[in-house]
């Protein structure tokens, strides 16, 4: 390897990392810290009927997002299912043998 290519290597890894140093300085993060006492959740809360309300719920939020993928897609079923009725419907009358 010639030297210039190393040296055009360089730059460019030079340069990749002002752009990476740039993005790291812009980025945040936020960090929750708690005290033992003030901690949202401890382990006397979680009692084996929290964890079946905690079920329930997830179960409820899963059907609900359920029946809203239904509803929305529904218009776009039907505008697919009735095209394809009126076609199986007229190869079906165009199979009946005339007598």
């Amino acid at each position: 390897m010639c030297w210039w290519h190393r040296q055009t290597d360089l730059d460019v890894q030079l340069a990749r990392q002002a752009s990476l140093a740039d993005r790291v300085a812009l980025s945040t993060v936020t960090i929750d810290l708690y005290s033992s006492g003030d901690a949202p959740f401890s382990d006397s809360d979680r009692t084996t009927i929290s964890g079946f309300v905690d079920g329930w719920s997830s179960f409820v939020a899963a059907m609900r997002s359920l029946g809203w993928l239904v509803a929305a897609t529904s218009p776009y079923l039907v505008a697919v299912m009735v095209p394809c009725l009126v076609v199986a419907l007229q190869r079906r009358t165009r199979r009946t043998p005339v007598e």
